[in-house]
């Protein structure tokens, strides 16, 4: 198979697009989006990375009608080592569990 049939067979691959939750970012996504239709590879999952509690997710929203979307929290501490990972991850298992069985 080439890479491209690889990358377009649904069954072998999932896309997942990470961005953070402001207008810079939504932009770059939307332009990853097109390029993606352009070659028809499909979008599985959008990451909203670093949202807090005041964050906006209406416009990635209105973007990303039929794509599910995750929220990642953000962390107050930098996510540098697997220690501080593991304990970021533990103390938002269940906010991640939640969406994900949505």
């Amino acid at each position: 198979l080439h890479l491209k049939e690889i990358f377009e067979d649904t069954d072998k691959t999932h896309i997942k697009l990470v961005l953070n939750p402001d207008k810079l970012s939504l932009a770059e996504s939307i332009r990853i989006l097109n390029a993606l239709q352009d070659i028809n590879i499909n979008l599985n999952q959008i990451i909203c990375n670093k949202m807090q509690t005041d964050s906006s997710r209406a416009d990635i929203d209105k973007t990303f009608v039929n794509t599910p979307i995750l929220n990642f929290p953000n962390s107050k501490t930098p996510l540098i080592g697997i220690n501080n990972l593991q304990q970021f991850l533990k103390m938002n298992d269940d906010q991640m569990e939640k969406q994900l069985n949505n």
